[in-house]
């Protein structure tokens, strides 16, 4: 009997990024950052391929990254990937964009690519995450046309 892919796998073979579309991505964010130590939230990252775990690799000492999705088996993942490669400024959170996440504090960069096409009451959504940037910071909105 075949061994069927999980779901990590699944995700990555249909929805990764070439590396370099991922790094270039990260570059863009992290440019828009203040100096100083730095938070970031990445909410809906998945395993961290496309998102989280490229800007945890350009992070600078100090520099904090929450990682949020609903998926426990995508967070293991990013967990476990991060863990090989080192990275200790990345934490992934099973977290719920539809829910009041105010009590993660403010971050100089929110970003939620490609998530809002699954949700009923975005709008809604949106009002609450972009009141998790912080003064000068970004909020970073990518979605299917």
């Amino acid at each position: 009997m075949a061994h069927a892919p999980d779901v990590p796998d699944v995700y990555e073979q249909c929805q990764a990024w070439p590396r370099e579309t991922a790094e270039g991505v990260a570059r863009y964010f992290a440019s828009a950052l203040p100096g100083g130590s730095r938070r970031r939230l990445v909410l809906g990252c998945a395993t961290g391929v496309n998102d989280a775990l490229p800007l945890a690799r350009l992070a600078a000492p100090g520099d904090q990254i929450i990682a949020g999705d609903i998926e426990d088996a995508f967070l293991a993942r990013l967990r476990d990937r991060a863990a090989s490669e080192g990275l200790n400024n990345i934490e992934g959170r099973t977290l719920d964009v539809t829910e009041d996440l105010s009590s993660l504090g403010q971050f100089d960069l929110v970003s939620l690519l490609f998530v809002i096409h699954r949700l009923e009451r975005w709008e809604q959504v949106i009002d609450r995450l972009r009141r998790l940037v912080g003064p000068g910071g970004s909020f970073f909105i990518s979605e299917f046309v």
